[in-house]
């Protein structure tokens, strides 16, 4: 049957014709000659030029199901140093998608490659290639995307970096800006009742506020590209700097039902059991994952009333076995990958909430999306989740994601989209957060800028990395530390904020009534008075404001 039969009959059918959407393969070049419509340019063959500021060109519809990328690599000619080219999806302002700026050629006939970051891709839109920034910007001939590690052309430009012309705030000063809400919404003040004169130490042993990180099972499970040592390696590492971790793939359900009706959790359980036995708290991601190409490709054999039982029965077995957890991403990515809404209609996402619920009352079932802090969604996923409350879903938290390129982070965008979400009164988690960037020091500058910012948030309780070391990294330039170990910049700036200035550590003298004022950062302690220690923990929830230590028995102190 031909394209055009395929359509004719669609229509007699009464199908969608987005089905027949041609799909974005990652790696292919997609030859600008094939634009559906252009605006201010002229084509010379198979090349659009005479470009300036504003015009554009648009391809599609394409399925971009298969857009698990970081990159997008133009193929193009300019004659000088001016401009970028802006990849939007579905219209001139849709969401920013990836950016490209324009580095001379040598000349507008000779052609080269040049790559800009982008962010990841789901679902069936058309994309637009826009202009910006002055006259006769470029010659271009063709585009596409990459995935991690995907190699670009020879001679290949990569992503540039914001020019070193502009400076970023300095450390010091984020801090300085963020310092208020910092001491407002992460520490509490706290009385001591003592003997006049006595020393009192206090000394932080763990966060409350979740430091986290994406584990991967090649870290625990024996495998070829991994060796034990790396494996231990890796294992110190989580421990001496999260408190938190999220499975990156282990929970998900390609990993556990691979084969229709054969349960295999056995990765996912080892992983889970290490981070009990090591004090970690655990984030369970996710329950379901409605992204095209990555649900479990027998359920695309089977019928729509069968799909739904196994819809049911995931909930009913993945809530069982991780009951232990206290939270879940519901189903990964609902404003972009939307194949069982597609299948089943838009009822099938709060029955999804009504079945995890069923399972396990008590657990908070938190929505999860990309392109949020990083993209341009933010205004999509706030009208979603107003939709979701509306319609009586129990929606317990909200996940951000932020997969960052290299350019600079705008602290003040950031804060702007945490407000937004802010609105609705649920805990905030950047649950997936990264910086791929091979320019080490603004990458750190940029961990920094989020780290900051986001603990001066009341909103949000935790941030997770995506990952950290470079073996085991979706997008090995965003990784802290290199395959050997060594240890980029980043992991000196990670390590200042949360294990020095925002740790407490402090010794103070009773005064003369035996008092001492303290301010800890939320979390667990260890206090001391005249070489006499006792744990205590103190949380947003707790309302504690006086530890009395008169007694010469740490078993009868008492916080209250």
């Amino acid at each position: 049957m031909t394209r055009l039969s395929y359509s004719i009959l669609l229509l007699f059918l009464g199908l969608p014709q987005f089905m027949l959407a041609e799909t974005m393969t990652p790696g292919t070049w997609i030859k600008v000659s094939k634009a559906k419509e252009t605006h201010g340019l002229k084509r010379y063959g198979d090349v659009y030029g005479s470009s300036d500021h504003g015009a554009w060109l648009s391809f599609g519809p394409l399925n971009l199901d298969n857009g698990l990328v970081d990159r997008v690599e133009v193929q193009l000619a300019a004659q000088s140093t001016l401009g970028k080219l802006e990849f939007r999806l579905d219209s001139l302002d849709g969401s920013l998608v990836g950016e490209v700026q324009i580095r001379h050629t040598g000349g507008y006939s000779s052609m080269g490659y040049q790559q800009g970051y982008s962010e990841q891709l789901a679902g069936q839109h058309k994309i637009f290639l826009v202009l910006k920034g002055g006259k006769n910007l470029c010659n271009i001939k063709a585009f596409r995307f990459l995935k991690p590690g995907q190699k670009a052309a020879p001679g290949s430009l990569g992503p540039n970096v914001t020019p070193k012309s502009e400076k970023g705030l300095s450390l010091e000063k984020l801090l300085e800006n963020n310092q208020e809400n910092i001491k407002k919404h992460r520490t509490h003040s706290l009385k001591v009742l003592a003997t006049p004169g006595a020393t009192i130490e206090i000394k932080q042993i763990r966060h409350h506020f979740e430091f986290g990180t994406a584990i991967n099972k090649n870290g625990f499970i024996t495998n070829k590209n991994v060796t034990a040592e790396d494996q231990a390696k890796y294992k110190k590492i989580i421990l001496g700097n999260f408190n938190s971790v999220v499975h990156e793939n282990a929970m998900k359900w390609y990993s556990n039902e691979r084969k229709q009706g054969v349960q295999n959790f056995k990765n996912a359980d080892i992983m889970l059991d290490w981070a009990d036995q090591n004090g970690l708290l655990t984030r369970g991601h996710c329950v379901y994952w409605g992204r095209d190409n990555l649900v479990p490709k027998w359920q695309k054999g089977i019928s729509d009333d069968e799909l739904r039982e196994k819809l049911e029965e995931r909930a009913k077995i993945y809530m069982t076995r991780f009951s232990s957890l206290k939270e879940h991403d519901i189903n990964n990515e609902m404003v972009h990958c939307t194949y069982y809404k597609k299948r089943l209609g838009p009822n099938i996402w709060k029955q999804m909430f009504d079945w995890c619920h069923e399972f396990d009352e008590n657990a908070l079932l938190y929505v999860n999306d990309y392109s949020i802090l990083s993209g341009g969604d933010t205004g999509k996923y706030v009208k979603q989740i107003e939709g979701f409350l509306k319609s009586g879903m129990n929606v317990g938290g909200i996940g951000v994601q932020g997969h960052f390129g290299g350019g600079k982070i705008n602290p003040t965008s950031i804060k702007k989209k945490l407000d937004q979400l802010g609105q609705f009164n649920l805990p905030i988690k950047i649950t997936e957060f990264d910086v791929n960037s091979q320019d080490e020091k603004r990458k750190a500058e940029s961990i920094a800028t989020l780290y900051i910012t986001a603990f001066a948030h009341p909103s949000v309780e935790g941030i997770y990395m995506w990952g950290f070391w470079k073996k085991l990294h979706w997008r090995p330039n965003a990784a802290l530390w290199n395959a050997d170990w060594t240890p980029t910049p980043s992991v000196d700036v990670y390590r200042q904020l949360v294990f020095k200035e925002w740790w407490t550590d402090e010794k103070i003298e009773a005064n003369n009534k035996g008092e001492g004022a303290l301010r800890p950062y939320f979390g667990q302690h260890k206090v001391t008075i005249n070489g006499k220690s006792k744990p205590i923990a103190i949380s947003p929830d707790t309302g504690v404001t006086v530890l009395d230590c008169r007694s010469s028995n740490p078993d009868e102190w008492v916080l209250r």
